[in-house]
C-alpha cells in the first residue's frame, strides 16, 4: 500500500481489512481470479495509478506510523484511565 500500487490477495483474516476489493487491488479466491486481476491489471496503466493512488491515501488514512501512534496513546489512556 505504500508503495502506492494495487494488490491482488486471497480475502483471508486481515487482508479482507485491508484491501478493499476493485478499489485498492483486487480479492482473488481461485487461481481464475488470480489471473484475471492480473489481466485487468498489467495492459492498465491508468486502473493501476487510480488504484495505486487510494490505496496510498487508505495507507496514510489507516496504518501510517502517526495514526497507529494516536491509537496506541489513545488506548493507554483508556486503560491507565487518564483523562488528559
Amino acid at each position: 500500500m505504500a508503495a502506492g500500487l494495487p494488490a491482488v490477495s486471497s480475502p483471508v483474516v486481515v487482508n479482507r481489512d485491508i484491501v478493499d476489493h476493485a478499489t485498492t487491488g483486487f480479492h482473488a479466491e481461485s487461481q481464475d481470479d488470480w489471473f484475471t486481476a492480473v489481466e485487468k491489471l498489467i495492459p492498465n496503466p491508468a486502473l493501476r495509478q487510480l488504484m495505486g493512488e487510494a490505496d496510498r491515501r487508505r495507507d496514510s488514512q489507516s496504518f501510517s506510523i502517526k495514526t497507529t501512534y494516536g491509537k496506541i496513546e489513545d488506548n493507554l489512556q483508556l486503560l491507565l484511565g487518564s483523562n488528559d
